[in-house]
């Protein structure tokens, strides 16, 4: 199946070519809604991680 390389213009979630709402028709610019609706849902940047959980996901550079 391989990675997901098409990306929402509006929110920047990925998705495999297969997800775009439009599949009768080969368009040139996929339309993808099942991330933010085109827009309509707007979600806040996620914080950063606790240190130790970060450590876990990243390593701790040492």
């Amino acid at each position: 199946m391989g990675d997901p390389t098409y990306e929402c213009e509006h929110c920047g979630a990925y998705f495999w070519y297969e997800e775009r709402i439009e599949k009768r028709y080969k368009k040139i610019k996929l339309v993808f809604t099942l991330c933010c609706g085109k827009g309509k849902i707007k979600l806040p940047n996620p914080k950063d991680p606790p240190t130790l959980l970060n450590e876990l996901l990243f390593g701790s550079g040492n």
